[in-house]
Protein backbone atom coordinates (compact mmCIF):
# COMPACT_ATOMS: atom_id res chain seq x y z
CA UNK A 1 0.00 0.00 0.00
CA UNK A 2 1.17 3.43 -1.00
CA UNK A 3 0.07 6.60 0.07
CA UNK A 4 0.81 9.53 -2.59
CA UNK A 5 -0.80 12.87 -3.26
CA UNK A 6 -3.49 13.06 -6.08
CA UNK A 7 -2.78 13.10 -9.58
CA UNK A 8 -5.30 14.89 -12.35
CA UNK A 9 -4.97 11.20 -14.15
CA UNK A 10 -6.61 9.65 -10.72
CA UNK A 11 -9.72 10.78 -11.60
CA UNK A 12 -11.15 7.74 -13.78
CA UNK A 13 -9.94 5.36 -10.77
CA UNK A 14 -11.43 7.55 -7.97
CA UNK A 15 -14.68 7.54 -9.62
CA UNK A 16 -14.39 3.68 -9.85
CA UNK A 17 -13.76 3.62 -6.30
CA UNK A 18 -16.90 5.21 -5.16
CA UNK A 19 -18.85 3.01 -7.47
CA UNK A 20 -17.67 -0.32 -6.31
CA UNK A 21 -17.93 0.69 -2.64
CA UNK A 22 -19.89 -1.59 -0.07
CA UNK A 23 -21.13 0.41 1.89
CA UNK A 24 -24.77 -0.31 3.15
CA UNK A 25 -25.95 2.83 5.33
CA UNK A 26 -27.29 5.33 2.72
CA UNK A 27 -25.01 8.02 0.61
CA UNK A 28 -25.28 10.31 -1.92
CA UNK A 29 -23.13 9.02 -4.51
CA UNK A 30 -20.58 10.37 -5.82
CA UNK A 31 -19.29 11.83 -9.33
CA UNK A 32 -16.27 14.07 -10.68
CA UNK A 33 -18.22 17.10 -9.68
CA UNK A 34 -18.55 16.10 -5.78
CA UNK A 35 -15.02 15.33 -5.93
CA UNK A 36 -14.52 18.81 -7.57
CA UNK A 37 -16.23 20.51 -5.03
CA UNK A 38 -14.41 19.38 -2.56
CA UNK A 39 -10.80 19.44 -4.05
CA UNK A 40 -11.76 23.46 -4.56
CA UNK A 41 -12.92 23.38 -1.43
CA UNK A 42 -11.00 26.23 0.92
CA UNK A 43 -7.81 25.29 2.84
CA UNK A 44 -7.54 22.06 0.65
CA UNK A 45 -4.00 22.39 -1.40
CA UNK A 46 -2.20 20.17 -3.97
CA UNK A 47 -0.34 18.55 -1.31
CA UNK A 48 -3.46 17.96 1.17
CA UNK A 49 -5.25 15.69 -0.94
CA UNK A 50 -4.02 12.25 -0.55
CA UNK A 51 -4.53 8.56 -3.06
CA UNK A 52 -3.86 5.06 -1.26
CA UNK A 53 -2.88 2.72 -4.11
CA UNK A 54 -1.81 -0.86 -3.98
CA UNK A 55 -0.13 -2.60 -7.17
CA UNK A 56 -3.18 -2.94 -9.40
CA UNK A 57 -5.87 0.19 -8.26
CA UNK A 58 -6.75 2.58 -5.84
CA UNK A 59 -8.03 1.86 -2.78
CA UNK A 60 -9.01 5.30 -0.88
CA UNK A 61 -9.04 8.53 -0.95
CA UNK A 62 -8.81 11.70 1.79
CA UNK A 63 -8.86 15.14 1.46
CA UNK A 64 -7.66 17.38 3.73
CA UNK A 65 -8.66 21.19 4.21
CA UNK A 66 -6.88 23.52 7.14
CA UNK A 67 -8.67 26.43 8.76
CA UNK A 68 -7.45 28.76 10.50
CA UNK A 69 -10.52 29.74 13.20
CA UNK A 70 -10.33 30.38 17.08
CA UNK A 71 -7.66 27.74 16.46
CA UNK A 72 -5.93 26.04 13.79
CA UNK A 73 -7.92 22.73 12.34
CA UNK A 74 -7.17 20.24 9.89
CA UNK A 75 -10.73 18.90 8.64
CA UNK A 76 -10.79 15.73 6.80
CA UNK A 77 -13.55 16.55 4.36
CA UNK A 78 -13.68 13.81 2.47
CA UNK A 79 -12.17 9.61 3.83
CA UNK A 80 -13.23 7.15 1.07
CA UNK A 81 -11.86 3.30 0.84
CA UNK A 82 -11.77 0.05 0.02
CA UNK A 83 -10.81 -1.88 3.15
CA UNK A 84 -10.08 -0.36 6.81
CA UNK A 85 -6.02 -0.75 6.23
CA UNK A 86 -6.39 1.86 3.37
CA UNK A 87 -8.73 4.51 5.87
CA UNK A 88 -6.04 3.86 8.41
CA UNK A 89 -2.82 4.63 6.35
CA UNK A 90 -4.53 8.16 5.17
CA UNK A 91 -5.53 9.00 8.20
CA UNK A 92 -1.97 8.18 9.69
CA UNK A 93 -1.10 10.42 6.76
CA UNK A 94 -3.45 13.01 7.49
CA UNK A 95 -2.60 13.19 10.87
CA UNK A 96 1.50 13.58 9.85
CA UNK A 97 0.72 16.31 7.25
CA UNK A 98 -1.01 17.96 10.16
CA UNK A 99 1.61 18.17 12.50
CA UNK A 100 4.04 19.69 9.80
CA UNK A 101 1.69 22.23 9.76
CA UNK A 102 0.96 23.22 13.04
CA UNK A 103 -2.46 22.25 12.97
CA UNK A 104 -4.22 22.21 16.83
CA UNK A 105 -6.63 19.70 16.24
CA UNK A 106 -8.07 17.24 13.66
CA UNK A 107 -11.68 16.95 12.71
CA UNK A 108 -13.44 14.15 10.80
CA UNK A 109 -16.78 12.91 9.77
CA UNK A 110 -16.45 9.23 10.84
CA UNK A 111 -16.91 6.49 8.39
CA UNK A 112 -20.00 4.72 8.75
CA UNK A 113 -19.05 1.97 6.70
CA UNK A 114 -16.07 0.45 7.92
CA UNK A 115 -15.04 -1.04 11.06
CA UNK A 116 -12.99 1.91 12.66
CA UNK A 117 -12.27 1.19 15.89
CA UNK A 118 -8.59 0.86 16.08
CA UNK A 119 -8.25 3.38 13.26
CA UNK A 120 -9.83 5.75 15.45
CA UNK A 121 -8.04 4.90 18.27
CA UNK A 122 -7.49 8.09 20.43
CA UNK A 123 -10.21 10.06 18.59
CA UNK A 124 -13.11 11.63 20.49
CA UNK A 125 -16.54 11.77 19.09
CA UNK A 126 -17.67 15.38 19.48
CA UNK A 127 -21.81 15.21 18.51
CA UNK A 128 -24.68 13.29 20.17
CA UNK A 129 -25.09 11.75 16.38
CA UNK A 130 -21.85 10.82 16.49
CA UNK A 131 -20.82 11.84 13.52
CA UNK A 132 -17.64 14.03 13.89
CA UNK A 133 -14.70 13.21 15.69
CA UNK A 134 -11.88 15.32 16.96
CA UNK A 135 -8.19 14.29 17.80
CA UNK A 136 -6.23 17.03 19.57
CA UNK A 137 -2.21 16.63 18.39
CA UNK A 138 -1.85 18.77 21.71
CA UNK A 139 -2.98 20.33 24.10
CA UNK A 140 -0.64 23.23 24.80
CA UNK A 141 -1.15 24.84 21.44
CA UNK A 142 -4.74 23.96 20.68
CA UNK A 143 -5.54 26.20 24.46
CA UNK A 144 -3.04 28.78 23.65
CA UNK A 145 -5.12 29.29 20.54
CA UNK A 146 -8.27 29.29 22.76
CA UNK A 147 -7.14 31.87 25.13
CA UNK A 148 -5.10 34.31 22.36
CA UNK A 149 -8.52 34.87 20.89
CA UNK A 150 -11.35 35.82 23.62
CA UNK A 151 -10.82 38.41 26.56
CA UNK A 152 -9.03 37.46 29.77
CA UNK A 153 -10.68 39.86 31.98
CA UNK A 154 -11.22 38.83 35.23
CA UNK A 155 -10.23 34.97 34.15
CA UNK A 156 -8.90 33.92 37.73
CA UNK A 157 -8.65 37.18 39.18
CA UNK A 158 -4.88 37.38 38.90
CA UNK A 159 -4.09 33.79 39.53
CA UNK A 160 -3.09 31.18 37.07
CA UNK A 161 -4.42 27.34 36.43
CA UNK A 162 -2.81 24.25 36.55
CA UNK A 163 -4.28 21.35 34.52
CA UNK A 164 -3.38 17.83 35.77
CA UNK A 165 -4.77 16.02 33.33
CA UNK A 166 -3.25 12.56 33.60
CA UNK A 167 0.03 12.15 32.84
CA UNK A 168 0.25 15.92 31.57
CA UNK A 169 0.44 18.96 33.70
CA UNK A 170 -0.42 22.14 31.93
CA UNK A 171 0.12 25.40 33.55
CA UNK A 172 -1.78 28.52 32.44
CA UNK A 173 -0.43 31.55 33.46
CA UNK A 174 -2.78 34.76 33.21
CA UNK A 175 -1.66 38.52 33.19
CA UNK A 176 -4.37 40.95 32.28
CA UNK A 177 -3.35 41.01 28.87
CA UNK A 178 -2.21 37.49 27.86
CA UNK A 179 -2.11 34.08 28.81
CA UNK A 180 1.28 31.80 28.47
CA UNK A 181 0.62 27.69 28.83
CA UNK A 182 3.25 26.21 29.24
CA UNK A 183 3.91 21.98 30.01
CA UNK A 184 5.07 21.99 33.22
CA UNK A 185 6.53 18.99 35.91
CA UNK A 186 5.64 21.11 38.73
CA UNK A 187 3.92 19.02 41.67
CA UNK A 188 0.24 20.24 41.95
CA UNK A 189 0.50 19.52 45.79
CA UNK A 190 3.41 22.15 46.18
CA UNK A 191 1.53 24.79 43.29
CA UNK A 192 -0.05 27.82 44.71
CA UNK A 193 -2.25 28.07 41.16
CA UNK A 194 -5.59 27.05 40.95
CA UNK A 195 -5.73 23.13 40.57
CA UNK A 196 -8.16 21.64 38.16
CA UNK A 197 -7.62 17.70 37.61
CA UNK A 198 -9.80 16.88 34.28
CA UNK A 199 -8.93 13.76 31.85
CA UNK A 200 -7.77 14.80 28.31
CA UNK A 201 -10.85 13.52 27.25
CA UNK A 202 -13.96 15.72 29.13
CA UNK A 203 -11.52 18.30 28.59
CA UNK A 204 -11.52 18.16 24.77
CA UNK A 205 -15.27 17.28 25.48
CA UNK A 206 -15.96 20.64 27.61
CA UNK A 207 -13.74 22.36 25.34
CA UNK A 208 -15.98 21.22 21.87
CA UNK A 209 -19.15 21.88 24.31
CA UNK A 210 -20.55 18.44 24.23
CA UNK A 211 -20.04 18.11 27.82
CA UNK A 212 -21.15 20.86 30.55
CA UNK A 213 -18.01 21.91 32.90
CA UNK A 214 -20.92 22.14 35.58
CA UNK A 215 -22.25 18.61 35.39
CA UNK A 216 -18.87 17.42 34.55
CA UNK A 217 -17.56 19.14 38.52
CA UNK A 218 -20.56 17.67 40.23
CA UNK A 219 -20.32 14.12 38.76
CA UNK A 220 -16.43 14.36 39.58
CA UNK A 221 -14.88 14.74 36.49
CA UNK A 222 -13.42 17.53 37.23
CA UNK A 223 -12.09 18.18 40.46
CA UNK A 224 -11.37 21.73 41.88
CA UNK A 225 -8.93 22.49 44.56
CA UNK A 226 -10.78 24.95 46.66
CA UNK A 227 -14.32 25.83 47.11
CA UNK A 228 -13.77 28.93 46.40
CA UNK A 229 -12.38 28.60 43.12
CA UNK A 230 -15.20 26.39 41.21
CA UNK A 231 -16.00 29.88 40.02
CA UNK A 232 -13.48 31.05 39.27
CA UNK A 233 -12.50 27.18 36.84
CA UNK A 234 -16.00 27.38 35.11
CA UNK A 235 -15.33 31.25 33.88
CA UNK A 236 -12.09 29.67 32.49
CA UNK A 237 -13.99 27.02 30.66
CA UNK A 238 -16.28 29.58 29.32
CA UNK A 239 -13.36 30.79 28.13
CA UNK A 240 -11.73 28.29 26.20
CA UNK A 241 -15.32 26.76 25.73
CA UNK A 242 -16.62 26.89 21.24
CA UNK A 243 -19.87 27.78 21.60
CA UNK A 244 -20.31 27.51 18.06
CA UNK A 245 -23.06 24.79 16.74
CA UNK A 246 -21.01 21.97 15.14
CA UNK A 247 -22.07 21.26 11.34
CA UNK A 248 -21.23 19.10 8.79
CA UNK A 249 -22.01 19.10 5.65
CA UNK A 250 -25.15 17.48 4.71
CA UNK A 251 -23.28 14.72 2.39
CA UNK A 252 -24.16 11.02 4.55
CA UNK A 253 -24.68 12.23 7.53
CA UNK A 254 -27.32 10.24 9.00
Amino acid sequence: MVIRNYRQEDLSDVIKLYGSSQVKSPFFLRDKDYFDYFTSYPGVKEDSIFIAASEHRIEGVAVLAIIHKRYTAGRIIELWASEATAENALLQKAVKYCRNNNVDAIEVKAPTFLDSGKTFAGWQRIDQREVMMVKSLSLVPLLQALFDTMTLKGVGDGKGFLLVCGNETIEVKISKTEAKIVETDKSWRDSDSIVVKVSSKTLLEIIFSTANPYIAFLIGQVKIRGIRNILRVMKMFRVIRINQPWTVAIVDSR
